[in-house]
C-alpha cells in the first residue's frame, strides 16, 4: 500500500498526491429505484452498473517533493472535462471524472509560502460493474 495516490489525464504526467486518511471516503452507490406496489410488496429495479465515488481532500505542498504535484498541477487535472486516470493507494487504476464542487483551503495564511500545504476538496466518480 502506498502513502499517496496518482492522478493524471491520459498523455500527461502522473503526479503523486497525499490524501489524509480521515478525510478520504470511497463509497459505492447501488443505482436503482424502489417502490411499494398497490398490493403492499416491494418492487425494486437496479441499474446494470454502480457508481463509486471518492469524496475527500487531496493534499499538495506548494513546493512538493520529487514526483509529487503542486496545487496548480492538481487543479489543472481536476479542471479536465473528460476522463482522469486515478491510481489509488493500492495501485489499482480507475477511470474517474471530477464532479461537483472543487474547493481549496490553506494550512497557513500565506497561500504561496514555500512551506505551505493546500488541501483540495474533491469528488471523483467512476462507473463500476
Amino acid at each position: 500500500m502506498n502513502d499517496y495516490i496518482k492522478l493524471y489525464v491520459s498523455g500527461q504526467t502522473a503526479y503523486k498526491y497525499r490524501v489524509p486518511f480521515a478525510a478520504w471516503k470511497p463509497v459505492v452507490m447501488k443505482i436503482g429505484t424502489v417502490r411499494i406496489t398497490l398490493l403492499g410488496t416491494l418492487d425494486a429495479a437496479y441499474a446494470a452498473a454502480d457508481i463509486k465515488e471518492w469524496n475527500g481532500k487531496i493534499r499538495c505542498d506548494v513546493v512538493p517533493a520529487s514526483g509529487f504535484g503542486t496545487p496548480e498541477n492538481l487543479m489543472a487535472t481536476l479542471a479536465h472535462k473528460g476522463a482522469i486516470i486515478f491510481i489509488d493507494n493500492d495501485n489499482v487504476t480507475h477511470t474517474v471524472h471530477a464532479t461537483g464542487q472543487i474547493s481549496e483551503s490553506s494550512i497557513t495564511p500565506d497561500w504561496s509560502g514555500n512551506s505551505n500545504t493546500i488541501d483540495i476538496q474533491v469528488k471523483m466518480t467512476e462507473v463500476v460493474n
